[in-house]
């Protein structure tokens, strides 16, 4: 089995090259099963927040990012734990799947660049666990023009669409990954996420 991650900024185009690209995988007779990361109790730990006790756990430990500076240390640490509890068990969950390729729309590193935006002193912190986290066989990470994304989606701020397009561009040097350009063409952006496609396929 072949796992593809694809992250980037909301509005970096993620959504229109996952569908071209299953449509592609499926014409060609491979087995694929899209993840939504994002989903609601998609993943373990998004399921055990769906039930009654986890869920008002969770809205205790948000509401503590209010009240100083322990409040907000729980609960970056408690962002952190479920960070690395979810990636490893959901993954492996996975890996059990009998398909040719799970696609990640939306991956663990998006998790991830959400708590640098909120905690950006603790970006070190972070960017190790990026590292340490299950590693898809190929990371598709969107580089992308504020401008572009802010006309996608206008929930965007100039400030925050830049910051967050700074934060994925330091994690793809963390990974060493290369990151595509989402503001070419659709055509050419699909171009260049299938010759990365091809060259895992053919190890």
């Amino acid at each position: 089995m072949i796992s593809i991650s694809f992250s980037g900024i909301d509005g970096s185009g993620k959504s229109t090259q996952i569908n071209r690209l299953e449509q592609d995988l499926h014409l060609n007779q491979d087995t694929v099963v899209c993840y939504h990361l994002f989903s609601p109790g998609k993943t373990t730990m998004g399921q055990l927040h769906n039930t009654l006790i986890g869920g008002m756990l969770i809205r205790i430990i948000r509401n503590l990012a209010k009240y100083g500076a322990i409040g907000k240390l729980i609960n970056f640490l408690s962002r952190l734990v479920n960070v690395l509890l979810d990636s490893f068990i959901t993954t492996y969950k996975n890996k059990k799947k009998q398909v040719d390729v799970i696609i990640y729309d939306r991956y663990y590193y998006d998790v991830i660049a959400c708590i640098v935006y909120d905690f950006p002193k603790r970006k070190k912190i972070l960017f190790f666990i990026a590292r340490i986290i299950p590693r898809p066989d190929m990371i598709v990470i969107f580089d992308a023009n504020a401008k572009v994304v802010i006309d996608r989606k206008n929930e965007h701020t100039r400030d925050s669409a830049n910051s967050y397009i700074n934060i994925y561009r330091e994690l793809c040097s963390e990974l060493d990954v290369t990151p595509i350009w989402s503001s070419d063409t659709q055509e050419q952006v699909y171009i260049n996420i299938k010759k990365k496609y091809n060259l895992i396929a053919k190890l």
